[in-house]
């Protein structure tokens, strides 16, 4: 059986480094991407007697059996419809197929187009400042109800890119949508309004748990409640909800196609929505680019999509 694993190192200021990918079998260690690596020094190992291969590594070199650090996925292998971290790239997280998502992303990406105009035309009667966030309305109501929609499209879509299927059938639910919380780390992402630089920065998915999937989520519990009964709850369509839900549909179309949507969105566009923080995944569950003999490199070389198990 293989495993593929990334060798992390510390330099003398403590900077970490990663030295590439290997390909373990219970009795071989192979650095994948060099040529006839089988017959260089440093770069293939094979079981002493008596020993296993980390074992044989660590007699061998000064390399602990700790610097190896197993990886979720093979290398040239992403998950559908989400974004991390890649050894290789710049820490953000990143989506290494954008284009065979080419029509799912322009169509996100109008509707969001059409919320933020109509979250900005609302600000044009209802100043977005603090004490004016609790102000509520019809307008208001139709725009969280659209925006929170779209959110749920946005969870259906990952879940459906990954072959997720619901125990017992039936719609899908917060419980089933709390399962991306985790592999996406959804809670990492902040997002800023420029337009408002009084407003201070929306964390939508912080707090997201699978014990209250629907209320660990206050905008969208809110969602649900002036959906259901406008009479009853009509004080819940507030504008800071507004605000939360249309960071909500952000973070999900950046937490999907990785910085490359963020900048294929635009500058007139990014400059209402601003990315604060993004999550930073550990070195076992970014993605490691394809290996092969591509004159232009491994990057030219085609991914394969691994579904996520949930």
């Amino acid at each position: 059986m293989k495993n593929y694993y990334v060798r992390v190192y510390s330099d003398s200021s403590g900077n970490r480094h990663v030295d590439g990918a290997w390909e373990f079998t219970e009795k071989t260690a192979t650095k994948l991407g060099v040529p006839k690596a089988e017959e260089g020094i440093g770069t293939y190992f094979g079981c002493l007697a008596g020993k296993d291969i980390f074992s044989s590594i660590e007699q061998l070199t000064d390399w602990p059996r700790s610097m190896f650090v197993k990886l979720e996925l093979p290398p040239g292998h992403h998950h559908p419809r989400i974004a991390r971290t890649t050894h290789g790239k710049l820490l953000l997280p990143y989506y290494p197929t954008n284009q065979s998502d080419s029509v799912e992303i322009a169509t996100a990406l109008g509707q969001l187009s059409s919320l933020r105009r109509e979250l900005e035309d609302i600000c044009q009667s209802v100043h977005p400042e603090r004490t004016n966030l609790k102000t509520y309305g019809h307008r208001i109501r139709n725009l969280i109800i659209l925006a929170c929609t779209e959110v749920e499209a946005q969870w259906r879509g990952v879940l459906r890119a990954n072959h997720y299927e619901r125990r017992g059938g039936g719609a899908f639910t917060t419980e089933d949508y709390v399962k991306l919380a985790k592999p996406m780390e959804l809670k990492d992402y902040s997002v800023a309004f420029p337009h408002y630089p009084w407003l201070l920065p929306v964390k939508p998915f912080a707090g997201w748990t699978a014990g209250k999937a629907t209320k660990s989520l206050s905008w969208y519990d809110s969602y649900n409640a002036i959906k259901h009964d406008r009479e009853g709850q009509f004080a819940n369509a507030i504008l800071e909800h507004a605000f939360s839900s249309l960071a909500a549909c952000f973070v999900m179309l950046y937490a999907q196609y990785g910085h490359g949507f963020e900048k294929q969105y635009g500058q007139a566009e990014t400059a209402f929505f601003v990315m604060l923080s993004r999550p930073i995944f550990d070195h076992s569950r970014r993605y490691h680019p394809p290996y092969g003999t591509a004159a232009s490199g491994p990057e030219s070389l085609p991914w394969k999509r691994s579904p996520l198990a949930l």
